[in-house]
């Protein structure tokens, strides 16, 4: 509920409010942090982004679908900020994120 709130009172502060809890248990509030980084640019929110699906486990469909949306309009940087986080480490079950973010510049692997 907090992100909720704080997108309707805090906007230019959403990036740091994610920040603070992108490595909480519980994976709902990991979904609503994802969701809240859409409307996000830059760094940082790129950066809370990749932390965020760098923990996907390849199994929780909703999580990837909150990716999705939170990188719905940064798609290229916050794909871009979670390779060089895992870097090799991509080619497993988490490596959906690839096929589940929209992203123009990424090649299909057909």
């Amino acid at each position: 509920m907090g992100l909720r709130l704080a997108r309707q009172v805090l906007p230019n502060q959403l990036a740091q409010l994610v920040k603070s809890v992108v490595r909480d248990p519980s994976a709902q509030v990991r979904r609503e942090a994802a969701i809240t980084l859409r409307f996000c640019q830059g760094p940082e929110a790129d950066q809370a982004w990749a932390e965020l699906a760098s923990q996907y486990d390849g199994k929780d469909r909703w999580y990837l679908e909150a990716l999705g949306i939170g990188s719905d309009l940064e798609a290229d940087t916050r794909l871009a900020a979670w390779k060089a986080k895992v870097g090799t480490k991509w080619n497993n079950a988490a490596g959906k994120i690839s096929f589940g973010v929209a992203v123009p510049k990424t090649p299909c692997p057909c």
